[in-house]
């Protein structure tokens, strides 16, 4: 690997998940402020009245982004910025016409929308509200694909944390006026309009000039509809699940709304967690172009790159699985009883999100349009069968279990095709070693915390303020204790090898405030590494 381009995706890789870790303190408060202030039968009906919009979005699109992203990732590979502006406007023409007319339903057509996808009238005119977002959505989606392709790493991840905030402080605003669902769908409205127009002029310098140059339109608009189609089936999997819900729901009235709203509140925060792991690939793209159009070996680079995001995500997932009923209580209230137990079967698709966008990543740089199809169909057909099966054997929970099983499948698929193809593979006694000092150092630190926990709620009385500070104080005692051990395990087993270290330790070092802290880590790390092995420290790290 050139270590000024691995410097360089690590630094942005490091930008983009601190950025969105900050994005998801900010919408970690929105859910909680709101969820709180609206309880968990409101909290359902305006996750209800965003179904007709969030269905409408899965067309915003049609894979124009993505191909906006791909081919203006390889432009500025080669510093042909006259590609990149020519897609800009082709993307921008399209994009315009298509989310002209979704709007229209929404705004036409509220009620039947509201009764055909949620079997609830009485969400018509907030489904009216949202007719004005799917222009500012698609906008801002070109914005975010430009300064990602482009490796402005700042003004996107400023864009991120500015939706965030502008939505809270609309939030805000709007529930101290009295409106309570209106105001929490007007500022999800609101925050999409500004950043879409910010991001516009971000993205100018990037536009602008007269150089003449041709894009192949035909090509272009094929690797969309290649990207558009299985996004297209994966969205609308995922509409069938709330769909489902929403009909499953109905009948019970507000305690079916109260359902809905537990759901919701899970999908959200599983949502926020993939959030910062996709952020993490998002420089992906950019370098893996980088590797091919320099004649590097871009399936070895996507190889260790796996290999790297086993032994630093995992954990993470782990740990949210084994902690989400104290994770969840923080966020939404001890009012979300359900929300953990549906957080849990979801969740499993965290162990495997990073293969998938790893291998997605690395057929998009390859041109390889077919498994990106394929894999699409398939984990379509997967889910529906599985959507009908569980769903009737196990109502929510079998719908929550669903979402988690299908995305498995999606990642599995992507990694057999790569092995199979490309000669791909991962390390796999790396991975079990990962694995097996994860759930280790999660189950003793999950059991020394109840533990302390226990003790002080046995002997102390404390108000809901000192709830709400005791469990958030477990659950970062808990975490200092899993990583403590995690990283133990791990230095003693071998799980990490020098070369893994010192990636990780370029991934951070351009990041002061926390590289100190991963430093230490990896000095320990490496003392623990090779004290087992009786042997002294390589000057290589």
């Amino acid at each position: 690997m050139n270590d000024e381009q691995l410097g360089n995706v690590s630094f942005q890789a490091v930008i983009y998940g601190f950025t969105t870790l900050f994005q998801i303190i900010i919408q970690v408060f929105t859910m909680m402020y709101i969820s709180r202030i609206l309880g968990p039968e409101l909290y359902g009906l305006y996750n209800l009245s965003l179904v007709p919009l969030t269905f409408l979005l899965m067309f915003s699109d049609l894979g124009f982004n993505a191909a906006l992203f791909r081919y203006s990732s390889i432009s500025h590979s080669k510093r042909n910025y006259c590609i990149i502006r020519k897609a800009f406007f082709f993307n921008l023409k399209m994009l315009f016409a298509i989310n002209l007319g979704l709007s229209l339903p929404l705004l036409i057509f509220p009620s039947e929308l509201s009764v055909a996808l949620t079997q609830r009238g009485e969400i018509s005119r907030l489904v009216m509200l949202t007719g004005v977002t799917p222009l500012a959505h698609a906008l801002f989606g070109m914005s975010i694909s430009i300064l990602a392709a482009v490796e402005d790493a700042e003004k996107r991840a400023f864009l991120q944390v500015l939706q965030g905030l502008v939505r809270i402080v609309a939030a805000i605003i709007l529930f101290s006026s009295g409106y309570l669902v209106e105001g929490a769908v007007a500022s999800y409205i609101i925050s999409y309009i500004v950043v879409a127009l910010l991001g516009l002029f971000f993205v100018k310098p990037f536009i602008s000039g007269r150089d003449k140059c041709s894009l192949e339109t035909n090509d272009y608009v094929k690797f969309a509809v290649s990207m558009f189609i299985p996004g297209l089936l994966t969205g609308i999997l995922s509409r069938l699940v709330s769909i489902k819900l929403a009909y499953a729901t109905a009948p019970l009235g507000e305690l079916g709304n109260y359902v809905f709203g537990n759901f919701n509140a899970a999908s959200a925060f599983l949502g926020a967690v993939l959030s910062i792991y996709g952020s993490l690939a998002t420089p992906l793209l950019p370098y893996l172009s980088y590797q091919l159009s320099n004649g590097n070996n871009a399936v070895r680079s996507a190889e260790r790159l796996t290999n790297i995001f086993n032994a630093t995500l995992i954990p993470l997932s782990v740990f949210a699985l084994f902690f989400s009923d104290k994770v969840i209580t923080i966020v939404y209230g001890v009012r979300y009883g359900l929300a953990p137990g549906y957080f849990t079967l979801m969740g499993i698709s965290l162990l495997t999100f990073h293969i998938g966008v790893v291998y997605s990543t690395l057929f998009q740089v390859m041109n390889d349009k077919k498994i990106i199809m394929l894999n699409g169909l398939a984990t379509f057909i997967f889910g529906v069968i599985f959507l009908e099966i569980l769903s009737s054997m196990f109502g929510a929970l079998g719908i929550a279990l669903t979402v988690g099983l299908y995305n498995v499948f999606s990642h599995i698929f992507y990694f057999v095709y790569g092995k199979t193809k490309y000669k791909t593979n991962i390390e796999a006694l790396k991975a079990l070693k990962t694995l097996f000092s994860t759930i280790i150092s999660c189950l003793v630190s999950y059991v020394t915390v109840s533990m302390i926990t226990g003790f002080i709620l046995t002997f102390t009385m404390l108000d809901p303020t000192g709830l709400f500070l005791l469990r958030t104080l477990s659950l970062l005692l808990a975490f200092t204790i899993t990583l403590q051990i995690y990283a133990f395990l791990m230095a003693v087993l071998g799980g990490l090898d020098e070369v893994d270290i010192a990636f990780i330790e370029k991934m951070f070092s351009r990041i002061k405030f926390i590289g100190w802290f991963v430093e230490y880590l990896a000095r320990v790390y490496k003392k623990i590494y090779y004290a087992s092995r009786g042997k002294a420290r390589r000057e290589t790290l």
